[in-house]
């Protein structure tokens, strides 16, 4: 191969950034443990950015929140998520923050512009993000299938179906998906009021009752369904051979 053009690659080739490196952590089905049995899916996404010359830029967060209201998990009357919580790795410079509906969520009445990032933040003591331009208001909610008590806010996202609610934004320090912790707070009522905070870990001001409880797959409660109705009929099935037994 010609010497300049050997040179020219090799050059080229320590222009080209170092691969980013990407982490994800799914939280699953996570529902909060009280009587208001609230039910929610979280997964993390970060991705570590660094220039051509090698140097660490910034990471770049994904945070995905699906309101499971109305679904096989959660079967209250109507919920609000309005603050979401990313509360176990240290972070610092969060900024950049974006908000959008993906999949088949909906943005009614421009949910997106309602919600606002906190650092630090009160659900757990690191970053949050809080619906509502005012501390205390529900506007921008993530609202599941139903209307919570009340009614709804003016501006909110719905992910009824599956869709999910996805907030974006940078830190200045490096960290991953996998170090991280997550809680939110779901409201039954669209106002000002009292929520049911869940948290996947206990951190800062988070109390025992906070923690998730782990929502079973739905092929695990469909096997469990077929195993008790299975069992139900071997019942049957030896009641009837007992009686024929007896009766002959």
């Amino acid at each position: 191969m010609n010497k300049r053009v050997l040179f020219a690659l090799t050059v080229a080739s320590l222009a080209v950034p170092a691969a980013a490196r990407a982490d994800f952590k799914d939280f699953g089905h996570r529902c909060t443990g009280s009587a208001f049995r609230a039910c929610a899916s979280v997964q993390v996404f970060t991705t570590l950015e660094y220039d051509v010359n090698n140097n660490f830029l910034q990471t770049r967060v994904v945070m995905r929140v699906w309101n499971q209201q109305g679904g096989i998990y959660d079967q209250t009357g109507g919920s609000l998520i309005t603050r979401i919580g990313l509360v176990a790795p240290t972070i610092t410079g969060a900024a950049n923050l974006g908000v959008t509906a993906i999949g088949s969520a909906q943005d009614v009445g421009g949910a997106s512009a309602a919600w606002f990032l906190r650092n630090p933040g009160g659900l757990g003591g690191k970053i949050e993000f809080t619906a509502g331009i005012t501390p205390g208001t529900t506007l921008g909610g993530i609202q599941g299938c139903n209307a919570p008590s009340g009614g709804t806010p003016a501006a909110r996202f719905v992910t009824c179906g599956g869709g999910w609610v996805e907030f974006t934004f940078t830190t200045t320090n490096a960290w991953s998906a996998n170090d991280a912790e997550v809680a939110w707070l779901t409201q039954r009522i669209a106002a000002t009021g009292s929520g049911e905070e869940c948290a996947t870990q206990l951190h800062g001001n988070l109390g025992a009752n906070a923690l998730c409880t782990v929502a079973p797959e739905p092929v695990t409660m469909i096997l469990l369904g077929t195993g008790l109705a299975g069992m139900g009929g071997v019942g049957l099935v030896r009641r009837r051979k007992g009686t024929d037994v007896a009766t002959d």
